[in-house]
């Protein structure tokens, strides 16, 4: 037991030194840090005095070894653009996020846990399918999204509810309900799922053999299994917890971690001379559900997707897959086409303006098109990308030795980082170009696909027919393209249409900070947080592209739902 032990807090310790070397040497290759905070303007002068005051003059093994040193003695060092304490602006700002994460997880496992146990009890019946529809929903709205409908309804349209800060126990509302409905919709299913499989078990039916009552059993039998099940999943919720307060603390402006995060990455961006920023851009708001958990549609199906809703979902993806690619046709005018005469005019109150204008007369339905288009291929790019990468890994990682080591180490460290931290970190020092953007959404995701093709591809080798393809005298290259991959391909295939919504969420939340695709490009994030600032003047320039997000998530998460039914027909 002590060495099962000893080897797993080692390797641990080993993914994490591996990481923070990789991370710390790589970011230092991206460019002088010196040049990069004091901008090109800097003469040599001002960037020696700099490097002499931060230790940058050292040769860069010294640096990590005082880096590792004050990571060890958790000093965290001084902030480069405000002077203080990185330490005490962090505490600063935690409690606050802990005020917020901890009554959302009460809140979370309240809902999501009771209404999935009670939908697996009622299976099949109207209940049941009515509370997975509105966890479908749930999980479709990304958080952002949600954030501004409910800032839009409950603070500026009724005036109930304060639209910013931690003041009053009223400031928590809109907040706890924006993170708690994602959550809560995955923990929903989760839990259906797992009772399901609870009521199966052979203690259960011994339990009804024998005439207990059913609550008994339910509650004595059924429920206690199905919770060693629903627990697995809570270090993926801590995960998903952060990376919603990021996005949460922005949309609200509450004064924690994550608003400090993103403003800082935005500051990091400006400096190093990235940030291209729209003057009449206010980019303080946040995003959605960038965050490491496992999709719930993921492994066995937990609903049967209608043949008829499948193909309604398909049509819905075709008609804004080409209303993207033809937009330049398509548009009645360019991007930043701009008409002072017709300012903030609604939808349908112009038949040249058949969505209406934003507040420099651009008309919404031209950089709606635009934006379609700019976020499905940059989705389309990343799925691709992460797919390829992940699949190459985990053919090497089927070898074993350091290979596999370093593939498990990508692994694990990306499974317990929420991504959106490392998103905005490595934004914070490569800046917001768009190649940037399309890299960390091949990172995104990349992880499971390598660990399917490593489980298959070494399924392959144990059933036996990679073994005897070798012994016949085949490359192992041509055995691994030629005849595993064709074995697995439907599997990776329903990965891809599970992963492509987090894809789209991912880069709309990015840009809906402030940090993804820059102006003058525009995606369907950049037009909601654009919008965002307008809600009081004019709520459409906001809810339209939150709309179609909402449609183009929620269409992909069924369309792949059915395809995996398809390809995957034990999954059911």
């Amino acid at each position: 037991m002590f060495a099962v032990v000893f080897r797993i807090l080692l390797r641990a310790a080993f993914t994490l030194l591996l990481l923070t070397a990789c991370v710390f040497f790589g970011l230092h290759m991206t460019g002088d840090p010196a040049r990069i905070m004091l901008g090109n303007a800097a003469d040599e002068v001002a960037l020696e005095a700099f490097r002499a005051q931060w230790g940058l003059n050292l040769p860069l093994w010294q640096q990590f070894l005082v880096y590792l040193e004050k990571f060890v003695s958790l000093d965290m060092g001084t902030s480069y653009m405000t002077g203080q304490p990185v330490r005490d602006v962090f505490l600063d700002a935690l409690g606050p996020t802990l005020s917020l994460m901890i009554p959302t997880a009460v809140v979370t496992l309240l809902i999501g846990i009771p209404s999935g146990v009670c939908a697996a009890l009622h299976r099949n019946t109207l209940l049941d399918r009515s509370l997975m529809v509105m966890s479908v929903f749930g999980y479709a709205v990304p958080n952002f999204f949600m954030g501004v409908l409910l800032l839009l309804v409950f603070s500026i349209q009724l005036g109930w509810l304060p639209s910013y800060g931690n003041a009053t126990v009223w400031h928590y509302i809109m907040p706890i309900i924006t993170m708690a409905t994602s959550e809560a919709a995955i923990f929903s299913r989760y839990a259906r799922s797992a009772m399901i499989d609870a009521l199966r078990l052979p203690c259960v039916r011994a339990a009804r053999m024998r005439g207990l009552p059913e609550r008994r059993i339910i509650w004595l039998h059924a429920l206690p299994n199905a919770m060693l099940s629903i627990l697995t999943i809570l270090g993926f919720f801590l995960g998903t917890l952060v990376a919603g307060a990021v996005i949460t603390e922005n949309v609200f402006s509450w004064p924690g971690v994550g608003k400090l995060l993103a403003r800082h990455s935005r500051r990091a961006d400006d400096r190093a001379g990235h940030g291209r920023l729209a003057r009449h851009r206010k980019p303080s708001h946040g995003p959605s559900r960038t965050r490491r958990q496992p999709a719930p549609s993921q492994g066995r199906q937990l609903m049967t997707t209608r043949p008829a809703l499948a193909i309604a979902a398909g049509i819905i993806l075709a008609v804004f897959f080409t209303a993207g690619l033809l937009a330049p046709v398509l548009a009645p005018y360019d991007l930043e086409a701009m008409d002072l005469t017709a300012r903030l005019l609604m939808p349908f109150e112009s038949a040249a303006h058949i969505l209406g204008t934003d507040e420099l007369g651009r008309d919404i339905f031209s950089r709606l098109l635009y934006s379609i288009r700019m976020s499905f291929v940059l989705a389309v790019v990343g799925t691709l990308l992460g797919a390829v990468i992940g699949t190459l890994l985990g053919f090497l990682a089927r070898f074993g030795g350091i290979v596999d080591d370093a593939v498990n180490c990508g692994i694990d460290f990306t499974a317990s980082l929420p991504f959106i931290i490392l998103a905005l970190t490595i934004i914070a020092f490569l800046g917001t170009d768009v190649t940037v953007i399309i890299v960390i959404m091949a990172v995104y995701g990349w992880d499971r696909y390598a660990r399917l093709t490593r489980n298959l591809s070494r399924s392959a080798y144990t059933e036996g027919y990679a073994c005897v393809l070798e012994g016949l005298g085949l490359p192992t290259v041509s055995i691994a393209l030629r005849h595993i991959l064709p074995n697995i391909a439907s599997a990776l295939v329903v990965n891809m249409t599970l992963n492509f919504p987090g894809m789209i969420l991912l880069e709309t939340s990015l840009s809906f900070l402030g940090v993804g695709v820059q102006p003058p490009m525009s995606s369907l994030g950049t037009m909601l947080g654009f919008g965002r600032d307008y809600l009081t003047t004019a709520w459409w320039i906001a809810v339209i592209p939150g709309l179609v997000i909402v449609v183009s998530t929620l269409s992909m998460s069924i369309l792949g739902d059915w395809v995996q039914q398809k390809l995957e027909p034990a999954a059911r």
